[in-house]
């Protein structure tokens, strides 16, 4: 089960290893790249009349992996279990818990890792009135910084995402920026815009 709110394994899904550490292949994001197939001058793919085939090497390289262990229990003594009163089911009890702390861990280790620069160098910071929580200035514009992102790792990857993860103070700014409610003024009364509408809204480029 995964709590309301929780979004690490949306964003870095488990995989299986079958060793605690090892080796992985990286393969090269050219080939998924548009505008090195485009038929362009730079490294398109486009050829002469009667001439040769542009040829390529596929670009693999290796990185290594070592994998750490999370671990949690909650000794349940059989007295109590023998003695639990109706309605408290302590062995559901314990189960419960555990998967929440443990998830609650895999969370703070997923924030920290997209918030180290070292790790996650694909970034831009916001400052003073350019910030998404200034809806006085006019010269924030979410839709504008959200299209900017959405270039950047497309270009990078040669995949444009298809998933946006934001907090719940970043929701509730968004719901009352200026830009946002000008959008929706003449489709929603009551000023109220969804999950829906705001994706289709921030995710237009894709």
């Amino acid at each position: 089960l995964r709590p309301a709110g929780y979004v690490a394994d949306l964003i870095m899904p488990r995989l299986r290893s079958a060793k605690i550490d090892g080796t992985y292949y990286i393969h090269g994001t050219t080939p998924f790249k548009l505008e090195a197939l485009s038929g362009d001058a730079v490294g398109g793919i486009k050829r002469n009349f009667t001439g040769d085939y542009k040829r390529e090497q596929i670009s693999v390289s290796k990185g290594t992996y070592s994998c750490t262990e999370y671990g949690l229990e909650i000794p349940l003594d059989d007295t109590v279990l023998k003695n639990q009163d109706p309605g408290v089911d302590w062995e559901y009890a314990a189960t419960i818990n555990l998967n929440a702390w443990l998830m609650a861990q895999k969370e703070y280790n997923v924030a920290s890792m997209l918030r180290d620069s070292a790790i996650n160098t694909q970034y831009t910071t916001l400052s003073s009135t350019t910030q998404w929580s200034d809806i006085t200035s006019g010269a924030s514009h979410p839709s504008a910084d959200i299209a900017t992102g959405i270039g950047t790792i497309e270009k990078a990857a040669g995949v444009a995402p298809n998933l946006l993860v934001m907090s719940s103070g970043t929701w509730r700014q968004l719901q009352n920026h200026p830009e946002v409610r000008e959008q929706f003024k003449y489709t929603n009364a009551s000023g109220a815009v969804n999950e829906q509408q705001m994706a289709g809204y921030l995710m237009r480029g894709l």
